[in-house]
């Protein structure tokens, strides 16, 4: 009786196929005749260039062997990375390891994840923003956090209740790519969710790296680089969505004036949101603002997003939508870059 019993509770193992496809049909609307050689510019392509293009095609499997261990693998394409013909140019679309992790939740509210795994901060801010296939959140379209990284992390909540998360994490400060120094990245977050619906997340992360050389004082300095975010997000499910995230990054001795290296200071800020009319119609808006460095002027860009998603059927999406990315004016005034896209997104 009781060997009948134990075969009756023992977890079974089950694993879990999903993925994602998105991309768009687009048309460069307006282009400054300079901008192919514009920095920290996110819509490039000169003026009237038009066709397809596919941004992501991702591929995931999950393994759960029982209640305390599991494990997922993905494989992504997308459309800067190709695989290289003969002469050496690039080729056709390839796949790249997108996630590669184990977890052991050692205890119900605690787990451990080993291997390629998501940074912090981006299961909130991506979740809340809800409109991957239109655009990356700003923390990752500018560069300032990869969405992966390959280390070791701690997550969890410390009661029932779930109203107080955390997720801390050491990695190789070098995303997906094997590491070749010895310098980290050390992550921390915590999630506050005091009502339904609403999360306020604080976020910090700090990249160790190898010193710089100063040669106005002829010494060895430090160039490491420390980053702080902020989000607050609210969702009603099937009927809006809307947040802000806030970043601010301070990096030791990277900005030469001419006369001293100085620490860079840059920052960003992201409003979005989306109002479900009906199950199949929803509008959706974005505001970014991007200062690279607070010291110099003329880097700063601004992004706005405007699109109509319509879903004929579940799980997959048409959104009609223009993109407007404007520049800080320099020697001269930059003409902003305007982008008419009509994107699809299907899941599965």
């Amino acid at each position: 009786m009781n060997g009948l019993i134990m075969a009756q509770t023992q977890e079974e193992p089950k694993g879990k196929l999903s993925g994602a496809l998105f991309g768009a049909y687009f048309y460069n609307v307006v282009r400054d005749t300079g901008i192919n050689s514009l920095k920290n510019a996110a819509y490039l392509g000169e003026k009237n260039v038009n066709g397809m293009t596919l941004q992501r095609a991702l591929i995931t499997y999950d393994y759960k062997w029982n209640s305390n261990f599991s494990s997922r693998i993905a494989l992504e394409s997308d459309e800067k990375n190709f695989t290289a013909s003969s002469d050496g140019k690039a080729n056709r679309f390839s796949m790249y390891l997108k996630d590669g992790w184990v977890q052991w939740r050692f205890h119900p509210y605690h787990a451990l994840i080993v291997g390629l795994q998501a940074t912090p901060p981006i299961e909130m801010m991506e979740g809340v923003w809800g409109n991957r296939f239109l655009e990356k959140t700003i923390i990752d379209l500018r560069g300032i956090l990869s969405t992966r990284e390959l280390g070791v992390g701690l997550k969890g909540q410390f009661d029932s209740t779930g109203v107080v998360k955390y997720h801390l994490l050491i990695g190789n400060n070098s995303a997906s790519k094997p590491e070749n120094d010895k310098y980290k990245r050390f992550y921390g977050q915590v999630i506050f969710s005091p009502v339904s619906g609403l999360s306020l997340l604080i976020y910090a992360d700090y990249q160790m790296q190898a010193s710089v050389r100063d040669t106005f004082i002829r010494q060895m300095v430090s160039g490491d680089i420390l980053t702080n975010a902020f989000s607050v997000g609210y969702k009603k499910k099937d009927k809006l969505s809307a947040g802000v995230d806030y970043y601010i990054r301070n990096a030791k001795n990277a900005y030469n004036t001419g006369s001293a290296l100085d620490n860079q200071t840059g920052m960003g800020f992201s409003a979005y949101g989306t109002y479900l009319f009906s199950p199949k119609v929803a509008a959706v808006l974005r505001y970014d603002y991007f200062e690279p460095n607070s010291k110099k002027s003329g880097d700063t860009r601004q992004l706005f997003i405007v699109a109509c998603n319509l879903k004929p059927v579940e799980k997959f999406t048409i959104s009609p939508n223009i993109v407007v990315e404007s520049y800080e004016k320099t020697t001269r005034t930059i003409t902003e870059s305007v982008t008419a896209r009509i994107s699809f997104n299907w899941t599965f």
